[in-house]
């Protein structure tokens, strides 16, 4: 595969074109495929919107904000960039939350218990990470793609998210799984 170019520019485009991306990717490829793929894009999306998150700050550095404050402002920039609103959740000591109700990759309107917010789920890893300035993992616990309510990203490090995973493949309820995280 090519490098990825490192010019860096935003585009808008309607929400309408990643469901139809997704869409036409799960038509043609295995969905574990699309939702790498997609994921993947979504981390190197995610790392730009970090910086971009970081430059609406204006000299703040977003470290220096409170938790309920880092939180209520990248709710507002995401809102304002398009992506929807977010809720933090205090889940577990190693693993944070954040829902919405408004996600822009879910499709609302269609449940199907396959889709997920895979892109999204990476854009957040992407951005959490810059600003932590390490590797966060994120991995998608609810979506309303899928019938549920809202979508729900659940947050930690690589060990935590992945032992949160392996719990929940044994279709373990969420909250069960987040007692017995170690």
């Amino acid at each position: 595969m090519e490098p990825i170019p490192t010019t860096s520019r935003d585009v808008a485009i309607p929400a309408v074109a990643l469901h139809a991306l997704k869409s036409s990717l799960l038509d043609e490829v295995d969905a574990s495929v699309v939702t790498r793929a997609l994921h993947e894009a979504g981390v190197a999306a995610g790392m730009e919107f970090g910086q971009g998150f970081e430059a609406a700050l204006e000299g703040i550095d977003p470290r220096a904000l409170s938790q309920g404050e880092f939180w209520e402002r990248l709710s507002r920039y995401l809102r304002r960039c398009g992506w929807g609103g977010v809720e933090h959740l205090e889940r577990h000591e190693g693993v944070g939350g954040l829902r919405s109700e408004d996600w822009v990759e879910a499709h609302g309107s269609v449940a199907h218990a396959d889709l997920g917010c895979w892109f999204s789920s990476g854009l957040l890893s992407g951005l959490l990470s810059e600003l932590a300035g390490a590797e966060v993992s994120v991995l998608e616990v609810s979506c309303r793609s899928r019938g549920d309510d809202a979508c729900e990203f659940a947050f930690g490090s690589e060990a935590a998210i992945d032992e949160l995973f392996a719990h929940l493949s044994q279709d373990q309820p969420l909250e069960q799984a987040l007692a017995e995280l170690t």
